[in-house]
């Protein structure tokens, strides 16, 4: 479901409930690093590179901490 937002779930009833927006439009791939930064894709085809994101997990915003190429180009 894409929805702008980062969601928390409910494993005992599957229910979401928003943290708050990312303020940028197409964040994907969320995954945490070694050191439990939640971290994601800014990967929209329009603006060039993907952008590496850093995403707090107590407000949802998404900051941009890097890029990198599509498809090793």
């Amino acid at each position: 479901v894409a929805t702008g937002r980062l969601l928390t779930i409910d494993v005992a009833t599957g229910a979401a409930t928003a943290v708050g927006a990312f303020g940028i439009e197409t964040v994907t791939g969320l995954a945490f690093d070694a050191s439990g930064r939640l971290i994601g894709v800014d990967n929209n085809l329009a603006s060039g590179p993907a952008q590496i994101l850093e995403i707090d997990t107590a407000t949802g915003s998404a900051s941009r901490v890097g890029s990198t190429q599509r498809g090793g180009g």
